[in-house]
């Protein structure tokens, strides 16, 4: 019986262990964006989202999943839509009035061995890894004319340790990269609204 009673022990720390071992916290190289959707255009026009992603992890090429790359498309096509300044917007090469080339590059770095580390010993040792998220867009009209390229960078902080249980939901591993490829693409449409370019 105290065997049984060990094992289920074990078995929760594990689960606790794992499930609320990590957080994210993004470092603030973006300023935070006080007005949003932006003041409304006379005329709106229709745009098309070409969004491609690249992922660098140690410097090393590493393809990027088709999920992750589904979320950034979602991230990407929610804040074009939600900013009001469409009268369409949609993913992929179409024929609208302007057309977005938006490239996210994903360069990510860890150590290893600091993070067996921190498994080996259920996260009592902390260990950090860091995603830095480019984000660059080229704006054209519909004959392909450039009508000015945008760069938006955000760096953020992972961190294991068991006790980051307190830094959730807010700081959750999976949240707060998409929060920050929305802001990212949010910072280039202001900043290409206040251009007159959309």
């Amino acid at each position: 019986m105290k065997a049984i009673k060990y094992m289920i022990a074990i078995s929760c720390s594990l689960l606790v262990s794992f499930f609320c071992s990590c957080a994210s916290f993004r470092a603030g190289n973006l300023p935070p964006i006080s007005q949003w959707p932006p003041a409304q255009v006379e005329k709106e026009k229709s745009i098309s989202l070409i969004i491609s992603g690249e992922s660098i992890v140690n410097g090393k090429d590493t393809e990027v999943n088709s999920r992750m790359l589904s979320i950034w498309r979602d991230q990407t096509f929610a804040a074009y839509r939600e900013s009001g300044l469409f009268s369409f917007v949609e993913v992929g090469l179409a024929e609208n009035d302007l057309r977005a080339e938006i490239k996210i590059l994903d360069q990510g770095s860890y150590n290893a061995g600091l993070a067996f580390l921190t498994g080996f010993t259920l996260y009592l040792i902390p260990s950090k890894a860091s995603d830095e998220f480019i984000v660059k867009t080229t704006i054209k009209d519909e004959e392909g004319n450039t009508l000015g390229s945008f760069e938006k960078s955000e760096n953020i902080n992972f961190w294991q340790q068991l006790f980051l249980i307190f830094a959730l939901p807010a700081n959750s591993p999976i949240s707060v990269p998409k929060e920050t490829l929305y802001d990212l693409n949010r910072a280039t449409i202001i900043e290409a609204h206040a251009q007159g370019i959309i």
